[in-house]
């Protein structure tokens, strides 16, 4: 019972990741399309600069809901694999594990953050120096207020696009390599070895006592 329940957990665990995922590919075509939209209608014409700001808000705002969801699809991945076990203890699932053993390698790190930052960064800060090199424009305040809010906005999605965990941390790691609660690790069964060698008398050879002069 406790086994079929613990699979009917991973699988609606599964669904969700596989949910958020998707959810993700979706706001990634949505910034992509977006930005390209705003872009070539804001260079189009004269007069329709402005429209560079709403880059940088769309932007910000879609790049920040992607890095929550892979937080919350590493928050998923990291309960499959410590939690969920079989009534003996024994660990079920083992996707989560060697897959971590995979996404953990650089080259693969850099590529997906450098490919974030390309998506998720990089328009609106082109939108931004676009408008920053415009001749005139600091003259209103509101613009002054409405470029600061939208870089401010660039730095905290960035920062937070670049900071987001791929996988579960190093400590959370050795807690999930340590032994479940009541059992005996191997280095204290050796100390109880031998200790018990120590302290259990040698009982003389009959034989070699007999032969001796």
């Amino acid at each position: 019972m406790a086994l079929e329940a613990a699979i009917a957990e991973f699988s609606a665990l599964r669904e969700e990741i596989g949910y958020r995922s998707r959810f993700q590919h979706l706001l990634i075509n949505l910034n992509v399309v977006s930005t390209g939209t705003l872009g070539g209608v804001s260079l189009a014409r004269a007069g329709n600069e402005n429209l560079l700001l709403l880059v940088a808000a769309i932007s910000s705002a879609l790049g920040l809901l992607y890095a929550d969801h892979s937080r919350s699809i590493v928050f998923l991945a990291r309960y499959i694999d410590q939690e969920l076990r079989a009534p003996d203890g024994s660990r079920l699932f083992r996707w989560e594990s060697r897959s971590k053993l995979y996404e953990s390698r650089r080259p693969r790190v850099y590529a997906f953050r450098l490919s974030l930052f390309l998506v998720f960064v990089i328009p609106p800060v082109i939108a931004l120096s676009l408008l920053l090199a415009q001749d005139g424009y600091w003259n209103s305040f509101l613009r002054e207020t409405a470029w600061l809010s939208g870089a401010t906005l660039t730095v905290l999605m960035a920062i937070t696009i670049m900071t987001t965990p791929l996988k579960p941390e190093k400590e959370v790691e050795t807690q999930r390599l340590s032994p479940p609660p009541g059992s005996v690790s191997k280095a204290t069964l050796t100390a109880l070895i031998g200790v018990r060698a120590l302290t259990t008398p040698v009982k003389p050879d009959i034989k070699d006592a007999g032969t001796a002069p």
